[in-house]
This record gives structure tokens, sequence and C-alpha cells, in this order.
């Protein structure tokens, strides 16, 4: 079965370490396994407890017996092993022991009966063992020896004297500068596994994070990967671009195998290390002549920066480094190299300068094309690194191409295919599925109750949650000093509810707001102000009427019972305190409480007094504010009612206050589980029956907080189109 396979993944990479007499990767072997095996049952104990209970119970296999694999850390150590052995063992073997683990993850993931994440955490924990290890004690070096490459370089014809590591940028490659015995100077790529494998990360990372991004495909090899920069290379001088001649390419005898490109060495310096007053115009107009004669003849350089030019000894530019050109480019390339080449001359020499030239040479069409790729996701990553550091540049590069162009309105392209919130969206459903879980394992008594619903209540209780976002515009039209669209306001409330499913502490919602308020005239400050505002009117609205409902309901006679939260909730408190005590010792916690919430929580108090001033203003806010929290206790009390359950308006509206006071301490978005387990067990401490008041949150919970998703989302769309988000 599955321990056999993992014995005998174990026992032949023992053996093949032994014959090959690698004793030292042997002894990493038994490390990692060691450390990851017990690492993982010491973490998987450690939370254990965050575990759904109930998971184990629902869980069985349709493919072999449960419990057929069922060690913790098993998985871990196998994982170690092959990350610490690999760097030892040929392509070949390699592929086969990641393929014993990947059966043997299929085999767990088949059979287990705990979470799946379990098995991407110890396929994590025995990744980072096995990293580890080889980053603290040592690798074998993957690189060719000098000694290699120059009888690579023999074999080609050359008959090298000298060689030495070039101090140069070299994407993807490791470069030297050669001399031969007949006088030839050479400059040397190395390309290997590593380089090879670095590029296919580096490539695929693109594909993920980006679209239309225009990468091609990786080589199938080391060797086809230098052939393809040779041709280029070639290909450039035939255009006459100013580029070093290609000489050879040769098999260099390294781990895992490796392949050299030797070209004409160019005496001179890269552009990005030559002192600003350096670079003329006429050097300029020079590098902009060398990237026409390319662009004219359909050829793009795809990572075209100073980095990658040459400025001789007689002030001539010379174009290099064409591993990741393509021949019969589309546009966008061609645009790509524009719009980086743009940026990274302007770091140097300023936003003017940077565009004269090419303004001159190509004409305004190409930097017109150019402007929807100006961005830092189009932009290579030692660009879009520096960018940061003078962050105003490129907005004003940007301003300034479109002006002299005589472009308006230009739209930046969205290159990005997976953006922070589509990150935040997964994370959110992966929390509701992880959360809601153990709920749903007991639903089924839930359901039986739900048939006997009453509709018209539901009704009432789905009513009253629209009623909240009613009162929610008015709460923000009275916390903002300027007139806003009623109508897009309700709308951005709607929407902002979406945002907030989305992030812990309504911070989603926040943003929205914020957003909605500067494209409605407010400034940023006075936004950021509002939105604060709002929140804290909210905050004296639920304190005030807790103190009210907790006087009206009478708290010694609630349900005969002491109104106490359940320990988790207790325990949560408790950590966010010790958390803010700590944070507020730091360094840190000081810097960000005086420079982020002080000022903030001064804004807000400023603003109520100014509010205050206002009657009219300070009633709606504080009114709209009194309508979302009454209208709520509205729909607990309509799904309650839906059930056949009755309790005093009371004793259901100090029920909400409390409950949703303390699902606010538990960081998912909209409380999501704590949510659900506050307001159930409060309905039971005032007296409702545990069946009732589970399919009495069911409801409340499916009136307020999911069937708004929907909407949200589609306003929250609508919105954008129109330009309010």
């Amino acid at each position: 079965g599955v321990g056999a396979l993992i014995g005998a993944v174990v026992l032949v990479a023992i053996l093949v370490l032994v014959l090959l007499r690698h004793w030292r990767a042997l002894i990493y072997l038994v490390v990692a396994d060691v450390v990851a095996e017990r690492g993982s049952v010491l973490m998987a104990h450690a939370v254990h407890h965050l575990e759904p209970r109930t998971f184990s119970a629902h869980t069985t296999s349709t493919f072999l017996p449960s419990g057929a694999f069922h060690d913790t850390g098993v998985l871990a150590g196998l994982v170690a092993i092959v990350t610490v052995t690999s760097p030892w063992l040929d392509r070949r073997w390699r592929r086969l022991a990641w393929l014993a683990v990947v059966l043997a993850a299929t085999v767990r993931l088949a059979t287990s009966s705990s979470l799946p994440a379990a098995m991407f955490f110890e396929a994590a924990l025995g990744s980072v063992v096995g990293s580890a290890a080889l980053l603290a004690f040592g690798a074998p070096n993957p690189r060719a020896s000098a000694r290699a490459i120059a009888e690579a370089l023999h074999r080609a014809g050359f008959d090298i004297t000298a060689l030495r590591v070039a101090a140069v940028d070299a994407r993807a490659s490791v470069p030297f500068f050669a001399t031969s015995g007949s006088g030839d100077q050479l400059f040397v790529k190395v390309l290997g596994v590593g380089q090879r494998d670095a590029d296919f990360l580096f490539r695929l990372y693109r594909w993920l994070r980006f679209r239309d991004i225009g990468d091609e495909r990786p080589f199938g090899s080391v060797r086809r990967a230098v052939e393809h920069e040779m041709l280029l290379g070639f290909k450039a001088r035939d255009t006459g671009t100013r580029t070093p001649r290609p000489r050879t390419i040769a098999d260099v005898d390294a781990p895992g195998g490796a392949v050299l490109l030797a070209a004409d060495q160019v005496h001179g310096r890269s552009l990005d290390s030559v002192e600003a007053a350096d670079i003329t115009d006429d050097v300029l107009y020079d590098m902009w002549h060398e990237v026409k004669h390319l662009h004219d003849n359909r050829i793009a350089h795809r990572d075209l920066r100073l980095a990658n030019l040459l400025l001789d000894d007689d002030d001539k530019v010379w174009i290099i480094d064409f591993g990741f050109g393509e021949i019969a480019s589309p546009e966008s390339a061609r645009a790509d190299d524009v719009a980086g080449l743009l940026a990274s001359t302007a770091l140097v020499v300023g936003a003017a300068r940077a565009l004269a030239a090419p303004l001159a040479v190509l004409g305004p069409e190409p930097i017109a094309a150019a402007l929807p790729r100006m961005q830092p996701n189009a932009l290579s990553g030692a660009t879009s690194t520096a960018l940061k550091r003078q962050p105003n540049l490129l907005g004003e590069l940007r301003t300034k191409a479109q002006t002299a162009c005589g472009a308006e309105n230009v739209e930046l392209e969205r290159l990005a295919r997976i953006r922070p919130r589509t990150v935040a969206m997964f994370l959110a459903l992966g929390a509701a599925v992880y959360f809601l879980y153990p709920q749903l394992a007991s639903i089924d008594t839930t359901f039986a109750e739900i048939k006997h619903a009453n509709i018209g209540w539901a009704l009432v209780a789905v009513l009253a949650s629209v009623l909240t976002y009613v009162g929610a515009t008015i709460s923000m039209m009275g916390a903002v000093p300027t007139r806003l669209p009623a109508l897009h306001t309700f709308n951005t409330q709607v929407a902002s509810s979406f945002a907030n499913r989305l992030t812990p502490a309504q911070a989603g919602g926040y943003a929205v707001n914020i957003r909605f308020l500067r494209k409605n005239g407010v400034a940023t400050p006075d936004a950021v102000t509002s939105v604060g505002l709002n929140s804290l009117g909210g905050l004296i609205v639920h304190l005030s009427l807790t103190g009210v409902f907790a006087a009206w309901a009478g708290t010694s006679d609630f349900g005969g019972r002491s109104v106490r939260p359940p320990a988790a909730f207790v325990y949560i408190l408790v950590g966010l305190l010790a958390i803010g005590i700590v944070l507020a010792g730091s360094p840190f916690g000081r810097r960000l409480l005086t420079v982020r919430v002080l000022p903030a929580a001064t804004r807000a108090l400023h603003g109520l007094v100014d509010v205050a001033r206002h009657p009219s203003k300070l009633a709606a806010l504080l009114g709209g504010s009194a309508i979302v929290t009454l209208s709520s206790m509205v729909a607990l009390a309509a799904s309650l009612h839906a059930f056949g359950g009755d309790l005093p308006f009371a004793r259901i509206g100090f029920t909400y206050l409390a409950a949703s006071a303390v699902a606010s301490a538990v960081p998912t978005p909209g409380g999501l589980g704590g949510a659900e387990a506050a307001y159930a067990a409060g309905l039971t401490l005032a007296g409702v029956d545990k069946t009732i008041a589970l399919s009495t949150v069911f409801l409340f919970r499916a009136a307020t907080f999911w069937l708004p998703i929907l909407p949200g989302w589609l306003l929250y769309r609508y919105e954008q189109r129109r330009g309010d988000l």
C-alpha cells in the first residue's frame, strides 16, 4: 500500500546516495526526514483545535478503505527527503521521486479522514524543511566550472588564455569575459538547468499573474533557448542594429548540463551605470535610432531597459541580450519595448528629456500605442522597483506623453489576471466553507423546521434587511458636508456590503465608500473623515440602544440564566486585548497609534462637532444609524416569528445588540461562523428552543448576509461602469 510506496522511495534514495557516495546528502536525508515528520506532528497537534469537529465523522473514502493512510507527518518527511536529495540526483531520478510524492499525496487525499488542507500543510512544511537544510548546510554547486567553460570553448575552436566572471546584469545566465590566444575577446553567457528552471518559474508567474503580456512558452531545453538568442542576434545585425556578433554555441560539462553562447565583447558600460550627465541628447537619439531599426523589421527585444544597452568608448549605443526577444512580433510587444525604455530612461534623465528623442525619431504614433502599456505590470521588475522610489514619475511621464501625442482619455490596459480582491474572494469563500461546515453537518433538523416557516414573516425579514440599506444611505448623507445623489448613495451602500463579504472588519466597505465620495467631488481627507464619522455615529447609536434595551428587557430575567459569552469569544477578546497591549508597547504599535489611529479618531470627533452645528445633518447621521440597527432587530424578530417563536421585542433587541458586539470581534468577513454561533447562543439563553433558534439564525443570516451578495455585486459593477467606483 501507501507505506510500501513511501518506504520504496526512501530506500531507493538511500541506495542511490550510497552508490554515488554522497554521504553528506545521506545525512541531510535522515535529518530532514526526522525534523519534517516530528515538526508536522507537533504543529498538527497545536492547530488541531481549529479543525471542524464534525469533518471526520462525515468524510468517507469511495476509493480505498478508510484509515488506510493516517500517519501524520509521513508525507512531510517524504517531501523533505525528495527536496533535500534532488540536487544530487539527475533529471530522470528527480522526476521519478516527485512522481512518487504526487502518487502518495493522491492516495492520502482519497483515503484520509482529516481535512485536505492538512496534506498541503505537510507538503509545504516538508519543502520548507528540505530547502532550509540545503540553505543552512549547502548543496552541490550546479554551475559550470571555469575549466569546463574553457574546455567547451576549446572544442568550439577558441584557445582560451584568460577567463573571468563578468560583473554585469545578465538575466537567467552566468556571464564571463574570455580572451583567446589569437586575441579574440569574447562575452560568454552560460545557461544551465538552474537558469532554465528560473526562467520557467518567471514565465509561469507572469502567466498566472498577468494576461495579454505576450510571453512565449518556455523552450524545451537549454540548447533551444541559446539557439533562439543566437538567431535573434544574427537577425538584429542584418537589420543594421548595433549588437555584438554571435560567434558560437557549445555544450558545457556541468551538473544537469549547460550550454554557452559566445559573442564579440563590446568595450563599454551599460547605460544604467552611466552618470546622467554623460547621457547626452546625442546618446538618446542614437539609442532610439537603434530601437527603430529593430521595430521597423518587427523585432521586439521584450526586455528593453538601460541595463541592456551598452555605451561604447565612441559614445555609440549597442543593444544586447536578446534571450527574451521575438521575431515577427505583435504591436503590443513593440509597445512594451517603447514603454519600458521610456520609463527606464526617465528614471535617469527625467520625463521631458526621455520623451524628446523618441518623439523625434519614432514619431508620436508608437508613443501613443505604448501609453496603455505604460504601467508597472508591463515593465521589467527592476524598472518597477526603481519607480517605487519616484512614485510620481510614471504618472508625469504618461501625462507628458499623452499631451505630446495629442491623445485624450487613454485608458490603461487591464493586464492583471489575478488581483488582490480576487485572492480575498477565494479566501473568504474558503473561510465560509471552513467555519460553516460544522453547522451544516447538523442542519437536518433545521431544514425540517424551515419547511414549515411562515412565508409572510420571512418576507418581512427580507424587507427589514432592505431597510437597513436605506438607513445606511441616510447616515452616509448625514456624515458628508456636501450633497450626495440619493439613488447612487443607496447603490453604493449595497455594493459596500458585497465588499464587506470579502474582507474582515468591514475594510472593503470603507474603501468602497471612500472611493464613492472621492468620485463625487469630496476631497480625500474629507472622504476619510466622513466614513470614519459614519462609523462613529453607528457606534454611538449601538451603545446607546444597548443601554436602553438592557434596561427595557431587564437583564435579571433573561431566561433565568446569566448572560455569559462562550469561552471561545472570551479567548478572542483576551487575545485581541493582549495584542493591543503588545502593539502599544512596541515602536511599531506606537507609531501606528500616533500616525494612523489617533489622527483618524481626532478627525472623526472634529467631524462630529462640525455635524452637530447642522441639526439636519446630525439627525440624518444618528437617525440613519438607528434605522440600520432597529431594522436588523426587526429582521431577527421576523425570523423568529417565522418559526413560531415568541419573545418580547426588548429581549430580541438586546440579544441582537449583545451578539453583534461579540461577533464583531471574530476576524472573519461579516463575523462568519462566530456571528451564527453568537446569535444562536443569545436566543437560546433568552429562552428559545435550540432547534427554533438555529432555524431563526439560518433565516436571519440568509436575509441579511447571503441574499444581498448578488445585488451587491451587480450594483458594484454598475457603479464601476458609471464611474462612481
